[in-house]
């Protein structure tokens, strides 16, 4: 016989039970910190609005949510099973670690402010045609990469292509000369 909402108030007030807090379709916490909720579904929530940087690295994460705080400056996704990067990115996004990861798309629109890329060992298989021009760090070491864009960004100072399929990453780097020294394509 199901229990009445009055006869388990009766019950609980004998109990000396002063607050319950009844639930419907919630989920389930996995992790909470001042800073954020992380869920056993593999999604997490920020909940400091003011949160610079965010390292959640090795973590069951599978999704990145779209309501990132603007405030986020570094967003530390490496070897968890991230699989795609929303396009509603944080506009003042310095770096974006992703390493070890499921993703195999990089968005057409990621941050201008972005100086750091890291997506060593993930599915990548092509570069948007037009990256950020603060770029100055793109690690695509071990992707599936085979071609990259003419315009490379003006600030790029290394890039890492070591065990991918770059298409002549050796003529990419001598018309490049600006950053020649700084394209590692050997392995």
């Amino acid at each position: 016989m199901p229990v009445t909402l009055k006869v388990l108030s009766r019950k609980m007030a004998v109990a000396g039970i002063k607050h319950v807090l009844i639930t419907a379709g919630e989920k389930s916490v996995a992790e909470q910190t001042k800073d954020y909720v992380l869920y056993t579904d593999g999604t997490f929530k920020v909940l400091n609005t003011k949160l610079t940087e965010l390292d959640l690295s090795g973590k069951k994460v599978t999704r990145i949510p779209d309501d990132l705080p603007e405030s986020l400056r570094v967003l530390n996704l490496d070897n968890t099973s991230v699989s795609t990067i929303p396009d509603t990115l944080p506009k003042r996004l310095d770096a974006l670690l992703l390493s070890g990861t499921n993703v195999s798309v990089i968005p057409e629109t990621l941050p201008h402010t972005l100086n750091h890329l890291y997506l060593k060992d993930t599915k990548v298989s092509m570069v948007p045609r037009k990256l950020p021009k603060l770029l100055e760090y793109f690690d695509l070491r071990n992707t599936k990469i085979k071609d990259f864009p003419r315009d490379i960004p003006c600030k790029l100072l290394e890039l890492d292509v070591r065990g991918t399929k770059l298409n002549q990453p050796k003529r990419f780097a001598l018309e490049n000369e600006r950053i020649a020294h700084h394209v590692h394509t050997g392995k």
